[in-house]
């Protein structure tokens, strides 16, 4: 599991500054479906532009595995890990293993900056301006999404 970077250009309305910057999303619990925005909750943090998308159906069975295959990942990620945890605890409380339950996550803390990450995205949160620090910044467009090279080879 990778975090998937995309390079975006902000204004902030109150000191009219404009940035360029990068956005980083990490997805939860398989594919999603960006053109079904209604399969998958997305939070973010406006100041460290830091998104978060969870399926909102999961059953166990499927659960599992997932989790098993992506726990050298989430162990590094604190972000993903609180998540995953939460999303542990719903699903243990699940009848059975195999019927698909609703997933809803409730607030989650961005684990940079210690701020609530809300409900929403880099269209809908305000950014947090890097030149007046006011939470007055929008995303004007997401230009490209970025290749980051692995290093460790």
């Amino acid at each position: 599991m990778a975090s998937m970077p995309f390079e975006f250009r902000g204004h902030c309305s109150s000191c009219h500054h404009e940035w360029e910057g990068l956005l980083f999303s990490s997805a939860i619990a398989g594919p999603l479906d960006c053109l079904r925005p209604e399969t998958y909750s997305t939070y973010y943090c406006g100041r460290c532009c830091r998104g978060l998308l969870v399926s909102r159906e999961l059953d166990r069975n499927s659960w599992q595995p997932w989790l098993a295959d992506k726990s050298h990942a989430i162990r590094r990620c604190a972000l993903l890990k609180q998540a995953c945890e939460k999303i542990s605890a719903i699903l243990s409380s699940a009848r059975t293993s195999y019927v698909p339950v609703q997933i809803d996550i409730g607030s989650v803390t961005c684990p940079t900056c210690r701020e609530e990450m809300p409900p929403g995205s880099i269209d809908t949160v305000s950014l947090v301006c890097p030149h007046c620090g006011s939470h007055a910044g929008r995303c004007l467009e997401i230009h490209s999404h970025v290749i980051l090279e692995n290093d460790s080879a």
